[in-house]
């Protein structure tokens, strides 16, 4: 044990910590042991006795203690440790410090923790630079956010939460990152306040805390309420590091499944393979993944998907044809099993090819282990070392919490490997539009041509100039905030259910697999993070946590416990996808939204047909949250034809007409749907013609030329787009928005609109406004007019 003081925060701040009205004193714990000593009656109050009868003899201990002076009192120490530390622990192992309340000064802990945390420990300690990466803001953040808690448990007696805090370390013998929990136990603080204690309004508090997303905002809301000059901390804590590295390096590879920035790519591999290392604590143990593809169901091997199998490398290498590997893989398969060599003597390498190549290239110590996803098997995990022995079965055990999410790499794969050939076949395979399938013959001549004189000829270019737009959407009102909201609610249920299961089962609870107080714990620490507003990292955390590791514990339950089976298999039939009231709220809305979206697909099916009977144009129709269409009409397009300007004029007009349609037909949706949604029509008039290029890296039509680029942004931009000096959006319900520059562009329009108000269909008022000015536009306006319901639109 040692007593050097060490200051936690000279490791990341240069400049001085803002300290807290603080003392260090040992008046907390006595009082602890009096307590003790007044609920025990074994022999542990006599133990605390003792303990209490040693700080007798030092009554200078009534006032707080200097840091500096803390060895006089080396006794006291170490029975303090012996109080509250696990009697089998042990000081060269146990990370376990004392420290000043509200400061991380250290000035009393384990060899461990010391030399974990110094460099110089006698003398003047050095902490190392690289126990501590936060910077200044977030030490200072955590800080903050720790003393909170601690003042509303202790004085107003409400748990929030934990401010959890991980810290790393770069281990020094293996090179490998090391992170590390860092616990405070705050028994030992009293918190005493300057007159009288602030009252809260608890609901109120709640409410605007809830409202803010930010950290920063809810501390600043905090600090106004209880401000910390107010208070003084008196007492001592107890730090505890935990390694906590197996788990934060599965939370590392689970981001990694929803990053794709590196998604494919080497880097992510090598990314993959340090945190498996970390794992295991030994940098000289390599590895490697292959999933299983299959193309019209033969095995294929597959270089693009960023994960790489030693086997597959040495094959190559080694020049054995597809059709042995596939051979080698396909018997594998007939029967997996985990297939573990300690050290591959020549007797292995006579009888397995695979172990002779990889003897030949320095690989002493092999294991393949099969890996399952849901049920399947998704693939194997190579590991490798250059060692003999170098793997051992302790090694292998400490991958089994990373098998489920490396297992979802290789069906990650597998899934990408399907999408690309469904977006090859769709790319490249896909008949034309029959508008433009001349143009790309032409091309493809070209190219033909070009090909027998030069080696990958460029594609000839593919443009329609002078062409006509005509852009339209029907978009679903507040369709994020709608999600949003129903996994919010989803998950809400899903913690209840899981909460009322655990309180049915709470008669199993010896069950050796689990405490089920700690899982109800856990439910209502994730009830409390769920009320607030949630990123998508930790609604996944929260999915993976209700989908992944409960209804493991819970089939561990029902098989030891028959009788115990009904409760687990109500709380199995709740998280079904298809009819279980934990997936209803978002089930409800994609079948809405669905519902929106086939209705008017198919409607522009046949406003497209119509449309190429009138004369031969370009359409294209994508879907977002609601679906958007482009038209393209032009005697560039159709050059056989006679473009007429009563034909654009007619476009236009039925344009207008089938939006209205579009508006009535989408409420009357509303009876037939789970989740109610409106919709806003958007059209954006551009009197001008522009020009379109094929582009053949997205393989669909664009604008071209520095001109045409402000139809393409006004597209983009308008739909959500604000009423100039309003707060109030452009797009509403039961409406359609007609965007436009100058006002010959909306004549055809404004002929449209008073044709379908003689017919009862649009409201008689029309609205013009003028939007507020969005990045690179100004200058645009818009008609507004309401769709009635009174007739029904052919």
């Amino acid at each position: 044990m040692q007593t050097s003081l060490i200051d936690l925060n000279s490791a990341i701040e240069h400049d001085k910590p803002k300290v807290l009205h603080a003392s260090l004193s040992f008046q907390p714990f006595i009082r602890f042991l009096q307590q003790k000593i007044a609920e025990e009656s074994t022999y542990k109050a006599i133990v605390y006795r003792q303990v209490l009868d040693a700080f007798a003899a030092y009554p200078d201990l009534d006032q707080p203690v200097e840091e500096a002076s803390v060895s006089n009192y080396l006794p006291l120490l170490e029975l303090i440790y012996t109080i509250l530390t696990p009697t089998l622990s042990s000081e060269k192992e146990y990370l376990w410090a004392l420290s000043s309340p509200m400061k991380p000064v250290i000035f009393y802990g384990t060899d461990a923790f010391y030399e974990l945390t110094c460099t110089e420990c006698g003398g003047m300690p050095t902490l190392k630079p690289n126990l501590i990466e936060k910077n200044s803001a977030e030490k200072e953040k955590d800080k903050k956010l720790h003393v909170y808690l601690m003042i509303l448990s202790k004085l107003y007696g409400l748990v929030v939460g934990e401010n959890e805090m991980v810290y790393r370390t770069v281990d020094e013998e293996t090179g490998l990152l090391r992170y590390y929990k860092l616990e405070f136990d705050d028994r030992f603080i009293d918190i005493k306040v300057d007159g009288e204690l602030p009252e809260i309004s608890f609901e109120a508090f709640q409410e605007q805390i809830s409202r803010d997303f930010s950290e920063e905002i809810q501390l600043e809301i905090i600090s106004k309420v209880l401000p910390l000059d107010r208070f003084h901390f008196e007492g001592f804590s107890v730090i505890t590091l935990t390694d906590v590295t197996p788990e934060h390096s599965v939370d590392t590879l689970k981001e990694m499944l929803f990053e794709h920035t590196l998604h494919k790519s080497a880097e992510r591999f090598a990314t993959i393979e340090l945190a498996l290392k970390s794992i295991v604590k030994d940098p000289t143990i390599r590895f490697g993944m292959q999933p299983l593809l299959r193309i019209n169901n033969k095995l294929v091997f597959h270089r693009g998907t960023g994960l790489r199998s030693v086997l597959l490398d040495l094959a190559n290498k080694y020049g054995l044809s597809e059709e042995m590997y596939q051979q080698f893989v396909e018997d594998y398969i007939k029967s997996p099993r985990l297939f573990f060599i300690r050290s591959i003597t020549p007797l292995h390498q006579g009888l397995s090819p695979a172990l002779k190549m990889l003897s030949a290239n320095g690989i002493s110590s092999f294991v393949i282990t099969p890996l399952y996803h849901q049920g399947k098997l998704t693939g194997v995990l190579e590991i490798f070392s250059d060692r003999e022995n170098g793997i051992n079965e302790k090694k292998l055990s400490l991958l089994q919490g990373a098998t489920p999410v490396l297992s979802q790499f290789l069906q990650q794969a597998i899934d990408d490997l399907q999408e690309d050939i469904t977006r090859v076949i769709n790319d490249k395979f896909t008949p034309l539009q029959p508008a433009v399938q001349w143009k790309f013959n032409e091309a493809a001549w070209q190219y033909l041509r070009k090909e027998e004189r030069e080696k990958n000829p460029p594609l000839p270019a593919i443009v329609f100039e002078d062409v006509y737009p005509l852009y339209g959407a029907v978009d679903i009102r507040n369709s994020t905030e709608e999600r949003n909201k129903a996994l919010q609610t989803d998950l809400e249920m899903h913690v209840q259910v899981l909460n009322e299961t655990m309180k049915a089962l709470h008669p199993y609870k010896d069950s050796s697999c689990v405490v089920n107080e700690d899982i109800i714990k856990a439910c209502k620490e994730w009830i409390h993070k769920i009320e607030r507003k949630m990123s998508p990292y930790q609604a996944m955390k929260a999915e993976d946590f209700l989908h992944r590791e409960i209804p493991g514990i819970l089939r561990q339950i029902a098989a030891e416990h028959a009788e115990a089976a009904p409760v687990v298999e109500r709380y199995m039939q709740a998280l079904d996808e298809n009819d279980g009231v934990t997936f209803q709220q978002r089930r409800e809305l994609e079948s809405s939204m669905q519902l929106i979206n086939r209705t008017v697909g198919e409607t522009l099916d046949l406003f497209n047909e119509e449309l190429q009977k009138q004369f031969p144009c370009y359409f294209e129709k994508f879907r977002t949250d609601g679906v958007e269409y482009d038209i393209y009409v032009g005697a560039s397009i159709a050059p056989q034809a006679q473009l007429a300007p009563d034909h654009l004029k007619k476009m236009r007009h039925r344009q207008l007409a089938v939006m209205a349609h579009l508006t009535q037909q989408t409420k009357a949706l509303l009876p037939q749907m789970a989740k109610q949604l409106e919709t806003t029509q958007l059209i954006f008039v551009h009197g001008n013609t522009i020009d379109i290029s094929f582009r053949t890296d997205e393989k669909r039509f664009d604008v071209q030329g520095s001109y045409n680029i402000r139809y393409q942004m006004a597209k983009k931009r308008i739909d959500k787009a604000y009423v100039k000096n309003t707060s109030q959006r452009l797009t509403q319900p039961g409406m359609i928005a007609i965007v436009y520059s100058g006002h010959s562009e909306i004549e055809d329009y404004l002929e449209a609109i008073n044709a379908l108000q003689k017919a009862g269909i649009l409201h008689q008022e029309t609205e013009k406004v003028e939007l507020e000015e969005l990045q690179g536009l100004s200058g645009l306006k818009a008609l507004r007019v309401k769709v009635l319901d009174s007739a029904i639109l052919q």
